[in-house]
């Protein structure tokens, strides 16, 4: 910060939630659930029934990325 602003000037950064749509995080979570057993391609047409971009539902169905947790799943 700098100390040469008046405090009406200073700014700060905005906190922006990790996941914003917890409902859309929900589906998401439930679609990487569905994979397992109904396939890729269907948890695919699951989660686009949803109205999940086509691209977060590559992203998440194809890639072994470490996933976070929710808070419900947290041991």
């Amino acid at each position: 910060m700098n100390s040469n602003r008046s405090p009406a000037e200073w700014t700060f950064r905005t906190a922006t939630p990790s996941r914003p749509n917890l409902m859309a995080a929900a589906v998401i979570e439930a679609g990487i659930i569905l994979q397992l057993s109904i396939g890729t391609r269907n948890a695919a047409k699951f989660l686009e029934s949803f109205d999940i971009p086509l691209a977060v539902s590559l992203r998440v169905l194809t890639t072994q990325q470490r996933r976070r947790k929710s808070k419900d799943r947290r041991t």
